[in-house]
């Protein structure tokens, strides 16, 4: 187990890796990225890359740890793949059943398999969730909703088309069935949106985005947006119509608010420098003030001597200098270059 980066999350609990892909989701796996350098690093539980591997002496780890900690579970795999026998499955319910001061978030896109688990104890710190990508896969969210899990969720990432969720209401499920009448996000506790990573990213678009979080705050679900995406996240952020939106279920958000009220002074003054948006800038108009400054020294390399430089601090007001040597203080170990793209972390 090890410490991860995910925001949603504290660790990740691995008892099988490897997968094999599904949906269009899965296109650009993370994980399958990963798992393949790992083995290429000789790392001795990646030896069969991302072929599905059962890790048995991995699965009383959480029981091992007696911090309460928030796992999530399978970043590497999905425990409901079609090739996981369910008694396997049950033993890590069982880890978790009586890890019961840890809370596990287990996540799937083989949400057909849900219903082979519903004679398990499901204990109220096992969280349940369904990815979906699009339209087609939303039929997910109703075999979640018939689990006793007592919390459910959903991730929306890699978001990759508009979500309707009126028209899925009125729709029928995969074996012609109709859906039931009330709406179907009841029941749903909480909403995980994100836009994919990587140097072959799909665009995210910010209505797709924007109509989620309506949705969930005029249903009191929470919401919870984790990135733009693209080639390096920390660029793009996660700022969302000005604010930074991560609601988890049983903690108080802490609300972060963007000041975004000059930021078409700053467009216009980057104009005047013949500094060209790219693709990604033009998508994501609520970049935060802090990156179009990161920016706007990467692009033009000046550095704090420059006279150029001192005019563009000059042209900020005080708030607008005050996070600006914030932005400085954490990525001052960074190489700034002439090329905007550059090799970090995704």
């Amino acid at each position: 187990m090890s410490k991860s980066k995910i925001e949603w999350t504290e660790r990740t609990w691995n008892p099988l890796t490897g997968c094999t892909r599904i949906s269009p989701g899965c296109k650009n796996c993370y994980a399958e990225r990963m798992a393949k350098r790992l083995k290429a690093m000789g790392i001795k539980r990646y030896k069969n890359g991302f072929d599905l591997t059962l890790h048995n002496d991995v699965l009383i780890e959480p029981l091992k740890r007696k911090t309460p900690t928030t796992y999530f579970v399978n970043s590497m795999s999905d425990l409901l793949h079609k090739n996981v026998p369910l008694e396997f499955i049950k033993e890590v319910f069982d880890i978790m059943n009586r890890a019961h001061w840890h809370t596990f978030q287990v996540l799937t896109k083989r949400s057909e398999r849900l219903k082979e688990l519903g004679s398990l104890h499901w204990t109220k710190n096992i969280w349940m969730g369904v990815s979906v990508e699009n339209q087609d896969y939303l039929y997910r969210i109703l075999d979640l909703l018939n689990t006793p899990a007592k919390t459910k969720f959903i991730s929306f990432e890699p978001l990759l088309g508009e979500i309707n969720f009126v028209k899925f209401s009125n729709s029928l499920d995969k074996e012609n069935n109709p859906w039931r009448s009330v709406p179907i996000l009841t029941g749903i506790d909480w909403a995980i949106v994100g836009g994919e990573s990587g140097t072959n990213e799909r665009p995210l678009n910010i209505d797709w985005v924007r109509k989620i979080r309506d949705t969930c705050l005029n249903s009191n679900i929470k919401f919870f947006f984790k990135q733009w995406g693209g080639f390096n996240k920390k660029i793009t952020g996660n700022v969302l119509d000005g604010k930074v939106y991560q609601e988890i279920p049983g903690q108080i958000q802490k609300e972060k608010i963007i000041h975004l009220s000059n930021r078409r002074r700053f467009y216009e003054f980057l104009e005047t420098k013949g500094i060209k948006y790219s693709p990604m800038d033009a998508r994501h108009s609520d970049i935060e003030t802090k990156n179009w400054i990161y920016r706007y020294e990467k692009l033009t390399n000046k550095k704090a001597e420059d006279n150029e430089y001192k005019e563009f601090i000059e042209y900020l007001n005080n708030e607008e200098q005050k996070l600006y040597k914030n932005f400085v203080n954490e990525c001052e170990d960074l190489k700034y270059g002439k090329d905007f793209h550059f090799e970090g972390e995704y």
